[in-house]
């Protein structure tokens, strides 16, 4: 995207370039909204009580609670916006995960591998 921001502001920008820089500054957009919509809900299910995704300690509920994410947290999508651009902005398709399990249960260690709903390795133990 930065070489397409480059040709916005030198102006040599195609106009199959431009529509594809839109596209992806609405893909981005989608997919910050799944995420700030997970995050929400999260933050609604502990403030009544509710179990969320994932078992969490007081210092992570009070982040959440607090309008945060908890540290060492990434929002992993669990069908990739790549492949499956309909999903970016479903708070359903987010999965809280660590670095761990993002890198190698998500993406198996690799992270050219795109995520298809399921962990790549599955019987991996939870990091958190």
């Amino acid at each position: 995207m930065e070489q397409l921001e480059a040709k916005v502001a030198s102006r040599t920008i195609t106009k199959a370039q431009w529509e594809h820089l839109r596209w992806q500054k609405r893909l981005t957009q989608r997919r910050q909204e799944g995420i700030n919509a997970f995050w929400a809900r999260e933050r609604q299910q502990l403030s009544q009580g509710l179990p969320g995704p994932r078992n969490w300690n007081e210092v992570a509920r009070e982040a959440i609670l607090a309008g945060g994410q908890p540290l060492g947290i990434f929002s992993h999508q669990k069908f990739s916006v790549s492949h499956y651009p309909q999903l970016a902005n479903d708070p359903m398709n987010i999965l809280p995960v660590t670095f761990f399990e993002h890198f190698q249960n998500s993406h198996g260690g690799n992270w050219r591998n795109a995520s298809h709903g399921v962990p790549i390795r599955p019987n991996l133990p939870d990091s958190f």
